[in-house]
């Protein structure tokens, strides 16, 4: 089975689905609008006659409020100057997932202070072929001078590539540590499990994107938010949480350790974010990225 077929967003509208819990995805979607009305801008200037088409590929992970709100958007910027605006929605291609683990990262879901150097080269090394490959398709599908608007989640610059991990991985890790200690999963399932993700700064952008050299970066930004800042109270805060990453990592969690600990380990899951809360805040980066394609 390929990473492609499990590794998905919650579906439906339900309490737990993606759809319902994508604040967060909202929210960088929000900070970066001004940088993606200006890129519409630039290209709607260079569509010289309105009887001239647009064409718009969305490549998101998951459907909700987020691509919706971009859609909107970008009819409302095109509307005016264009008769005719084509719209595509499509996932990530089939040959940028990789089904491979990475070994010698016993104990851990991710990169962490434990983890052996090669862990972090090995992440990435994959990530700069992934992504590599992403600029080369798309460099196929946007004309010249077209623009392609990119959120990454990602890491601060000053922070070392290392040692640093998202805080929910780090959460997550917590708990699946602490069932494997109270003998609900197996140490074996932890040893093998490697999250399938990597958050670029912007300088691994920046050095990815100019050695592929079909784009250049036209505008970026870093920004940060605090996640779910608005609620006061630690434990409501942390089911809020909770429910957020479980969907987008529940698909995952559930091929790899079962469904039966599906319920306890998110559980763990809130206390622990719950106690993270009450020790400092829990901070998102993003960077969003305007690439234009070179003639």
């Amino acid at each position: 089975m390929g990473l492609q077929e499990f590794l998905h967003m919650n579906e439906g509208d339900g309490e737990l689905s993606y759809s319902q819990n994508s604040f967060v995805q909202k929210a960088a979607s929000l900070m970066g609008q001004p940088m993606l009305e200006r890129a519409i801008q630039s290209v709607i200037t260079e569509v010289k006659s309105p009887s001239k088409v647009i064409k718009v590929a969305d490549l998101g992970c998951g459907v909700g409020p987020v691509p919706l709100a971009v859609v909107k958007l970008v009819i409302e910027n095109v509307q005016r100057k264009c008769e005719e605006l084509k719209w595509k929605d499509n996932d990530a291609p089939s040959e940028l997932y990789s089904g491979e683990g990475i070994p010698t990262n016993k104990g851990n879901i991710y990169i962490s202070k434990s983890s052996p150097k090669i862990v972090a080269k090995a992440y990435m090394a994959q990530f700069q072929q992934d992504f590599t490959q992403f600029l080369i398709c798309r460099s196929e599908e946007v004309y010249s001078n077209g623009r392609m608007l990119l959120t990454l989640r990602g890491w601060p610059i000053s922070s070392d590539a290392a040692t640093w991990q998202p805080w929910e991985l780090e959460i997550m890790a917590q708990a699946i540590t602490k069932l494997v200690s109270q003998g609900l999963i197996k140490e074996e399932k932890l040893d093998t499990f490697d999250i399938p993700y990597f958050g670029p700064n912007e300088d691994d952008i920046e050095s990815i994107v100019h050695n592929q050299g079909s784009f250049v970066i036209e505008n970026v930004n870093t920004m940060a938010q605090h996640v779910a800042h608005e609620i006061e109270d630690n434990w409501e805060r942390a089911k809020v949480i909770s429910k957020f990453v479980r969907s987008f990592t529940e698909s995952l969690i559930s091929r790899h350790f079962g469904e039966d600990v599906l319920e306890l380990l998110y559980e763990k899951f809130t206390q622990f974010t719950c106690e993270h809360l009450a020790k400092g805040k829990l901070i998102e980066h993003h960077s969003v990225i305007i690439l234009l394609k070179k003639i």
